[in-house]
């Protein structure tokens, strides 16, 4: 149990750094180093970084080298978000159909926090609470599997929230103003509404991200 455990938080640890960018595309994940920091034997560290490139989306793992961390291609974030907007539609559609006053509550309340947290310039806090606000109405759509991949499918994108938050506030308020028309059709039970707003939001996304792709000259 202990051991699951470490691994665990190695591999949140490690993901955390990926998605924050302080683990930066193509940099290679050195087992010693990354026991050094953590406190931790190398058992845990290599089981989470086994475990994060089976998933593929964030760490690969590349011969005669070891382990490192993934870029996305323009390939690649085409197909992920084409995946994200099926996925985001299909879970909150269900969740829609199912969901209670107290969920919606309760989701109300988590962008509550994350629009506190814009308004702080609480970078990490409103990457935090987005991504809990997604989760929640996905893990509650009816489909366990449905959950499960959309996280793998949202996990790499996570890293640029972080880059559109810094390039600026116009993009930030764009985003939250989706986010409250959400909200809105939401406690309004507007299912066909609430998928049309994450629609328009994943479409943004899609275009800034590959706008900075291009900003960064990454090749496809």
């Amino acid at each position: 149990m202990e051991k699951d455990t470490k691994a665990k938080a190695a591999y949140e640890y490690i993901s955390y750094k990926i998605e924050v960018g302080e683990f930066p595309p193509g940099m290679m994940l050195v087992e010693r180093q990354l026991c050094e920091q953590l406190g931790m034997s190398r058992s845990p560290v290599r089981t989470a970084l086994t475990r994060l490139a089976n998933e593929g989306d964030l760490v690969e793992y590349t011969p005669k080298a070891g382990m490192r961390v993934s870029a996305l291609t323009r390939k690649d974030v085409r197909e992920l978000y084409d995946l994200r907007s099926l996925l985001d539609a299909a879970a909150l559609g269900r969740f829609m159909e199912r969901t209670n006053d107290r969920e919606i509550e309760a989701l109300c309340r988590l962008f509550d926090k994350m629009t506190e947290c814009s308004e702080k310039g609480d970078i990490e806090g409103q990457v935090k609470y987005d991504v809990l606000f997604h989760r929640y109405y996905t893990a509650r759509c009816g489909n366990d599997r449905l959950h499960e991949l959309f996280g793998h499918v949202f996990s790499p994108l996570r890293r640029f929230r972080w880059e559109i938050i810094k390039f600026g506030q116009e993009k930030t308020e764009t985003i939250m103003g989706l986010h409250r028309k959400l909200i809105a059709a939401i406690r309004a039970r507007d299912a066909e509404a609430a998928c049309r707003y994450e629609t328009e939001s994943n479409g943004l996304m899609y275009r800034w991200h590959m706008e900075w792709l291009d900003s960064q000259e990454i090749d496809t």
